[in-house]
């Protein structure tokens, strides 16, 4: 799964499998920005600086939050 400008579709509905797809895909979400975020820090190009990025939610706990 690449996070570029894609549209990606997530399911709205309260089936198991839907909150499945929906959990699976924050998950995932979260794998890749750590691995491409190793340093916890993004460019804000309003400050034109880097931003240390202290606190993300977990991906477990946000992906659980999605599943219910």
């Amino acid at each position: 799964m690449e996070l570029d400008k894609k549209r990606i579709e997530l399911p709205q509905g309260t089936t198991r499998e839907e909150m499945n797809i929906r959990k699976k895909f924050i998950k995932d979400f979260y794998a890749i920005w750590n691995a491409t975020h190793p340093t916890k820090h993004i460019y804000n190009a309003d400050l034109q600086d880097f931003i240390n990025v202290r606190f993300i939610y977990s991906g477990n706990f946000t992906a659980c939050r999605a599943f219910v």
